[in-house]
């Protein structure tokens, strides 16, 4: 029996990737981005996984996240994920709560616990 694989397989993959990239651990997301890019049917967005290996892999954490949620759109360009429930961008985390959740620049108050951020 031949398993089917499909482009939105390579989706959480590359969510896991942003996750390291938004942990500012680049190394991490070579793994999951290179499986994606075995399971990518669309040639499209395998230049911008390419990028998105090469920024990991010189520690670009930024650029990292960037390609990766691109390559994300390339693949889902009907519907794509929502930005909201996508890893933090790197340039856009800001301080974590004592209780462990992290935070976006400005955020006020923690979504999690609702402790009062500085």
């Amino acid at each position: 029996m031949t398993i089917r694989r499909s482009d939105a397989d390579a989706l959480p993959l590359l969510v896991q990737a942003m996750q390291h990239a938004s942990d500012r651990d680049p190394l991490a997301a070579l793994e999951p981005l290179r499986e994606a890019r075995t399971l990518c049917l669309r040639g499209s967005a395998v230049p911008t996984i390419d990028e998105a290996i090469g920024a990991a892999e010189a520690g670009d954490s930024s650029l990292l996240w960037t390609r990766a949620q691109q390559a994300t759109c390339l693949l889902t360009w009907a519907f794509p994920p929502d930005p909201m429930l996508l890893p933090i961008a790197p340039d856009w985390r800001g301080p974590d709560c004592t209780c462990g959740v992290p935070s976006r620049t400005g955020q006020r108050f923690c979504t999690s616990c609702g402790a009062a951020l500085s």
